[in-house]
């Protein structure tokens, strides 16, 4: 397989996601049978779930902003790109469905919903965030140049959508967040 080839890094993500949402359902089989709202996917209040994931966003945003000041990264995110967004309209289709449905969708359910989930049960809420953060900015590090600059926005993104399920009850209002 060409690791450059848009086709194989999009059946890698559509495999990362499956892989991602049956080992969330498989651990949580071991405790009970599990169900959606188990993982967060449930209906909240609407205004404040929009109220919630603004404050969440803005907050990831002016973090970025600031750790952008002062490290200074010259490192270019190039998923959709990756994923075939570049080669026609089809790959800019397929692309954008990537990124804005397959991966958040299945990150969301994994990180906040099964991850998170089970870490606040021992580590209360804060802490389970910033574990939960660690991790999800971790998984997104790009092993060519400086991508490892590219971990703490990512994790302070993390640790703001646990604030969001926490205080929701729901990851819906995570993966509605632009």
């Amino acid at each position: 397989f060409d690791e450059d080839d848009a086709t194989f890094t999009i059946i890698a993500t559509l495999v990362q996601s499956m892989i991602f949402v049956a080992t969330a359902v498989m651990f949580a089989s071991f405790t009970r049978k599990p169900k959606p709202w188990h993982f967060g996917l449930r209906r909240t209040a609407f205004w404040p779930a929009v109220g919630w994931a603004t404050v969440g966003v803005v907050s990831f945003y002016a973090a970025a902003a600031i750790y952008s000041v002062i490290v200074q990264p010259q490192t270019e995110q190039t998923v959709a790109q990756d994923l075939g967004a570049d080669q026609g309209t089809i790959g800019l289709i397929v692309a954008g469905f990537m990124v804005i449905c397959v991966a958040p969708v299945a990150e969301e359910f994994f990180f906040r919903g099964f991850f998170f989930g089970a870490l606040r049960t021992r580590w209360g809420v804060l802490g389970a965030a910033l574990i939960d953060g660690l991790l999800f900015g971790a998984i997104h590090w790009d092993f060519s140049g400086d991508g490892a600059l590219i971990v703490p926005p990512l994790a302070a993104l993390g640790f703001m959508f646990c604030l969001v399920y926490a205080r929701t009850g729901s990851i819906v209002p995570s993966l509605a967040a632009p």
